[in-house]
């Protein structure tokens, strides 16, 4: 586990991993707003190459985009990212740890989601297919933080 918190340390500036309930918070907050950079690059890149596109195209990618843009909103808005990672259970511990493990992997995902983006592909399906892994990674982290 410890390769996964060098790596995400590489690519987060600030990220302090998570020992404790502060550390859970301000990665749990830096790893939202790297993914979020990350998409607002790709969303700057499809804007430009709209100017190229036939309308058909054009209409497509559009709404696919605001799609995107609807995520990069949900994600730097999260209130739960951080309240639940250290649950009041009667095994407090062990519940800590196994939530602890399935957050850590679901930043994974959502790393390397963004981070395996093909910059100068703005295909409307693959951008909605972009989408749909977001929100897919996001919703399972709903569900593990409960």
């Amino acid at each position: 586990m410890k390769g996964i918190f060098e790596r995400i340390g590489k690519l987060i500036p600030g990220f302090g991993g998570y020992a404790t309930k502060e550390k859970a918070r301000e990665s749990d907050y830096q790893i939202r707003l790297y993914v979020k950079r990350k998409l607002e690059e790709y969303i700057f890149n499809i804007e430009r190459s709209k100017s190229n596109m036939p309308d058909n195209e054009l209409l497509e990618v559009d709404r696919a985009q605001n799609d995107l843009r609807l995520f990069c909103s949900k994600i730097s808005n999260q209130k739960y990212g951080y309240r639940s990672f250290f649950k009041d259970t009667g095994k407090k511990k062990r519940a800590e740890d196994d939530i602890l493990v399935l957050i850590i992997e679901n930043d994974e995902e959502l790393i390397s989601i963004v981070d395996h983006i093909d910059y100068t592909d703005f295909e409307a399906v693959i951008i909605a297919d972009l989408t749909y892994k977001l929100n897919t990674t996001l919703t399972t982290r709903q569900d593990i933080i409960g």
